[in-house]
């Protein structure tokens, strides 16, 4: 996700609470850099999650990358039935749209902030984003850097009436999906884990 000309996001969920991070290089036999979490890149620490999402930034351009994952204390690596999995980043070059955003928040089935739960937002004909839920339970997307599917432009969408997909990923917490429009996607009305909500008719309201 959040594929741009400098970077992209990679997430997964695992089945306990682990350490992750991600084996990155521009050849698939030799990967070279290995990335943390974005928890941990922002504490400096090595956490244990069940989620887990790592942005890699400072790419060049329309560049091949290849990548596996690494999960767990004995430094597993994960890939693509036996190959490094590959993304391509966005060619550079095309001007970004005026700033807008897409934000909410997401509690769990008993009221409490969902933190750390993986928020993917999809536009149409776009390339999906992601973000992690804060501890405080809110998300925020920046639906402006999303690209058109082949990377070659900035995704185009109106700012009223284009449907938003929104699915939450929270590991033994549930998953939660809900369909909303960019009329009324910021805020987003609080998303319950475990929940399936279609927004299209609300306009900014907590649904009940």
């Amino acid at each position: 996700t959040n594929v741009a000309e400098g970077g992209f996001s990679i997430s997964w969920i695992t089945d306990e609470a682990t350490v992750g991070w991600v084996k990155l290089g521009t050849a698939a036999d030799k990967l070279d850099q290995v990335i943390g979490d974005d928890r941990d890149q922002k504490s400096g620490d090595i956490s244990d999650n069940l989620t887990h999402q790592v942005t890699i930034r400072n790419l060049r351009p329309a560049t091949n990358y290849w990548f596996k994952l690494g999960s767990g204390p004995g430094k597993r690596l994960y890939d693509n039935q036996g190959q490094a999995y590959r993304v391509t980043t966005a060619a550079g070059g095309s001007k970004p749209p005026a700033a807008d955003t897409a934000y909410g928040t997401v509690v769990t089935a008993a009221g409490e902030p969902a933190k750390g739960a993986i928020v993917y937002v999809q536009l149409p004909q776009a390339t999906p984003l992601s973000t992690l839920v804060q501890d405080n339970g809110n998300w925020l997307v920046a639906l402006s850097t999303a690209r058109t599917s082949d990377l070659s432009a900035y995704a185009q969408y109106d700012l009223q009436t284009t449907t938003v997909e929104i699915l939450v990923q929270s590991g033994k917490g549930g998953v939660t999906t809900a369909t909303v429009t960019t009329a009324n996607d910021s805020p987003v009305p609080t998303l319950t884990l475990g929940k399936t909500y279609d927004l299209r008719e609300q306009s900014g309201t907590n649904p009940d």
